[in-house]
């Protein structure tokens, strides 16, 4: 039996997905390592922070090629500090959805985590229109 290879282009709303994901939990991880330097001042936390932020910055391009975007300006800054709301809203809701007597501010963060994901989308040029789901995991 051959396999069907699907082919990831352009607006591919899967891809996209798994991207975020990836991108938020890189730029977590780069706050980490930021924190852990600012506590410790070690040259090692300070080359972890190093290895991670050019790591993220690494992955960040990755997925900016995959989606053929050109990021012109402020862009660039712009998709890393979305990136750094998403984990932060992740995290606060974390905390928060151990609290049951919170489920309206969970539902806001839950609905602010929404247009976030929407303004990545938009900064990688994916709309209602291109939206396609071309690859699968």
């Amino acid at each position: 039996m051959k396999l069907k290879r699907e082919k990831i282009n352009e607006k591919d709303v899967g891809l996209a997905e798994d991207g975020f994901e990836m991108l938020i939990h890189a730029v977590g991880e780069e706050s980490h390592c930021k924190w852990n330097y600012n506590m410790t001042k070690s040259q090692g936390e300070l080359d972890k922070w190093i290895e991670s932020r050019e790591l993220r910055s690494e992955l960040m391009k990755l997925i900016v090629d995959l989606f053929g975007v050109d990021l012109k300006n402020q862009s660039w800054c712009q998709l890393k500090h979305t990136l750094r709301i998403a984990i932060g809203i992740e995290e606060v809701m974390n905390r928060i959805n151990k609290n049951s007597d919170k489920k309206k501010e969970l539902e806001s963060l839950a609905e602010i985590h929404n247009k976030i994901y929407l303004r990545y989308l938009s900064i990688l040029g994916v709309n209602e229109k291109n939206a396609k789901v071309l690859s699968e995991a």
